[in-house]
């Protein structure tokens, strides 16, 4: 069963990170150590949330629950082609 919250809030939190990834792009000529840092964090959330959202989409597809982030990103590599409007 699809959980729409999830996939919501995975959209909401990337979407967050990117805006502030921009925010700091139009000021990079004066970036600190701070800057840097929430850069970096940034895109690891980024990250770290589309490996989540791999699992989930490989297990709400098809019914397998993997245990290793890899398993399910080599899963969705190899899977046949989503159609249009689904996963």
């Amino acid at each position: 069963m699809r959980d729409k919250a999830y996939e919501q809030e995975v959209r909401n939190i990337q979407q967050e990170m990117l805006l502030m990834l921009d925010e700091l792009h139009n000021d990079i000529a004066h970036w600190n150590g701070r800057d840097l840092l929430a850069a970096q964090r940034a895109l690891q959330i980024i990250i770290e949330s589309l490996i989540g959202l791999s699992r989930y989409t490989y297990q709400q597809k098809y019914n397998i629950n993997v245990s290793k982030s890899r398993a399910a990103l080599d899963g969705l590599v190899t899977a046949p082609p989503a159609k249009a409007g689904g996963f």
